[in-house]
């Protein structure tokens, strides 16, 4: 059985992420320099990263998708409701475009 990926918070309406000291550290010192609490720069620094990978994850999606036989948007729906598992060994993995 296959398990979805869960993304809603905890009951008191907040996510959790855990750090390794060194990175841990890291968001403190930037946090500080800031002037902003942890979960503040924390949060900052996602969206940040997340803009600048919207292509690529766009690109991924989209291969995902055509090889999932579904479109892109019904893959992204899937994924935030819960209904795309996240076992992906049923996929094919054959290139389309290698012509050996």
């Amino acid at each position: 059985m296959t398990k979805a990926i869960p993304i809603a918070p905890n009951k008191h309406g907040r996510y959790y992420v855990n750090l390794p000291p060194y990175y841990l550290y890291m968001l403190a010192i930037e946090a500080w320099l800031k002037g902003r609490s942890l979960p503040e720069e924390a949060g900052s620094l996602l969206c940040s990263k997340l803009g600048e990978r919207e292509g690529k994850r766009v690109e991924m999606l989209t291969l995902l998708a055509d090889r999932m036989g579904i479109t892109p948007q019904a893959l992204r729906e899937g994924i935030l409701n819960g209904s795309i598992a996240t076992d992906l060994t049923s996929i094919d993995t054959e290139d389309p475009t290698d012509t050996e």
